[in-house]
C-alpha cells in the first residue's frame, strides 16, 4: 500500500514539473518593431526562443487575432510544449501608430 501512495506521488510531482515547464500564451501583444516573435505570444520560453522571429507585425495601427489553430501549428513547429489548459486560446497582436 505504501508503495502504491509512493508511486502515485512521484507520478504526481512529475506531471507538476512538466506543466511547470509548459508555455502558456500571452494574453495580448504590442508590437513596437516590425518583427513579432515567440516570446511576444508565449510565457515560459528560454531566451533563445522567445528571440525567434516568426512574422511580420501588423501595420501602424492595426491588430490581427491571431487563433487556436494557427497558435497550436506554430507551437509544434518550433516544439514548444504549450499549455492550453490554462489562460486563453487566442491573442491579439496589435502595432500602434505614431504621428
Amino acid at each position: 500500500m505504501k508503495q502504491i501512495f509512493a508511486m502515485l506521488f512521484a507520478v504526481a510531482v512529475f506531471i507538476a514539473a512538466v506543466a511547470a515547464e509548459a508555455a502558456t500564451l500571452r494574453s495580448e501583444a504590442v508590437i513596437e518593431g516590425d518583427r513579432v516573435t515567440l516570446g511576444d505570444l508565449f510565457d515560459g520560453l528560454s531566451p533563445d526562443m522567445a528571440g525567434t522571429a516568426i512574422a511580420r507585425a501588423p501595420a501602424l495601427g492595426r491588430s490581427v487575432m491571431l487563433d487556436a489553430r494557427w497558435l497550436s501549428r506554430l507551437a509544434q513547429a518550433h516544439g514548444i510544449e504549450w499549455d492550453t489548459t490554462t489562460g486563453a486560446l487566442r491573442i491579439a497582436v496589435s502595432r500602434p501608430s505614431h504621428r
